[in-house]
């Protein structure tokens, strides 16, 4: 999926609703006149200004063909200028909720996402921290496992001097 802006919903949503109200085909001019394709005109050329409403409808285009809820056709090869048509699954998105659910779920997904990294990284700061603790609990047993030894080596040494002591009396 494609990420895009809060401002794209309006467009987007235009499309798939005509496309659901039998209007079987959109391209640059129906956006244009809808009002949606308007750039502004900073002293380009006609010809670079529909250069750059293409390129925007082509780029609504690819927001909807990647969320696959209705036909794109970027046929430049024969010359023809990019459309948007009907498909099987456009219905079903509007009534989904469209574009605008798509943002509010994309938005949540977000959100989710860096919840996870954050968790993900204080995992991993706790393993590390787990991990240094483990080595100084390690280093802790190892101590008392000395201490323990030489504890029963004194004992025995001690037991064997009092005994040695009771016999030379």
């Amino acid at each position: 999926m494609i990420k895009f802006d809060k401002s794209d919903i309006p467009p987007l949503d235009f499309i798939i609703d005509k496309l659901s109200n039998n209007i079987f085909f959109i391209g640059v001019d129906d956006m244009k006149k809808a009002g949606f394709l308007v750039l502004k005109n900073d002293g380009y050329s006609s010809v670079t200004q529909k250069l750059d409403e293409r390129n925007e409808f082509e780029r609504l285009l690819n927001i909807i063909d990647s969320y696959d809820c209705a036909e794109c056709s970027f046929n430049e090869l024969f010359g023809n200028d990019p459309s948007v048509e009907l498909s099987q699954k456009t219905l079903q998105f509007k009534k989904d909720g469209g574009f605008k659910k798509a943002y509010k779920d994309f938005k949540n997904k977000e959100k989710r996402d860096k919840l996870e990294l954050k968790l993900a990284e204080s995992n991993i700061k706790a393993n590390k921290l787990n991990e240094k603790n483990s080595r100084v609990n390690n280093r802790v047993n190892i101590t008392n496992i000395i201490i323990g030894v030489v504890s029963i080596l004194v004992a025995l040494g001690l037991g064997w001097w009092s005994y040695k002591a009771v016999l030379l009396k």
